[in-house]
């Protein structure tokens, strides 16, 4: 009867991890293909903005910062998107919903001005630190999308909805001038994922050694004459 038990309930643990897993997974093969399609759309509709809101882009300083840049921003927005679908497990249900919906509407503000900072030239820890500094704000620009995206049962509606109505917000960003108020404490709502993220990049980067150090380290030692 004990082994039955155990049985049942590691079986239980089981099928509630792998929930969790592909239930949080699922989302990264649509955000990576969303993005790319996304980023070739409205590139030109946020620079277009750009350039009548507000003047010349000045852009970050070189390509490789660039590179460099957008590749962490899409790492950070990705788990962004995992942590927010992990919190809807939370087993309570209005605590879940209302966290789940105050973390997308940070994430479509932070996609919506993403096009104006980085014409701007604000590196990505710029962006971030005034996204949770200015959440007040940037949580009520975020609602219209987030409900929009939200109402709809149907995954592929819900990206429909957003591919139709996002245009919007990139220009609305371009004109829009972020309501600061003092005081206000930041969230540190994406500390944990900025902190993964620099776990992948220094797992990921290997420093090459200097090529003096590996002929000294591979240099045949000299036998000692005997006198």
């Amino acid at each position: 009867m004990m082994l039955f038990d155990s049985t049942t309930e590691l079986w239980y643990w089981l099928e509630l991890c792998l929930q969790l897993t592909f239930g949080s997974l699922w989302i990264i093969p649509l955000y990576i293909l969303s993005g790319a399609v996304n980023s070739l759309w409205f590139q030109d509709i946020g620079t277009l903005a750009y350039r009548y809101s507000i003047g010349r882009p000045k852009g970050l300083p070189n390509l490789s910062t660039l590179l460099a840049d957008n590749l962490f921003s899409i790492l950070i927005q990705l788990l962004f998107l995992i942590q927010a679908k992990l919190v809807m497990y939370i087993p309570i249900p209005i605590l879940n919903q209302s966290l789940f919906m105050f973390h997308m509407c940070l994430f479509y503000s932070l996609y919506s001005f993403e096009y104006k900072w980085i014409q701007m030239g604000w590196p990505l820890h710029q962006r971030l630190s005034y996204l949770e500094t200015n959440w007040p704000y940037f949580i009520g620009f975020g609602l219209p999308l987030s409900f929009i995206t939200w109402w709809p049962s149907d995954w592929v509606i819900s990206g429909c909805c957003f591919s139709i109505v996002f245009p919007l917000f990139i220009i609305s960003g371009n004109g829009a001038d972020a309501v600061t108020v003092s005081g206000n404490h930041p969230l540190q709502l994406f500390s944990i994922v900025v902190g993964i993220s620099n776990i992948i990049f220094k797992k990921s980067i290997v420093r090459p050694q200097h090529p003096k150090n590996i002929v000294q380290q591979h240099q045949p030692s000299r036998p000692k004459m005997k006198r």
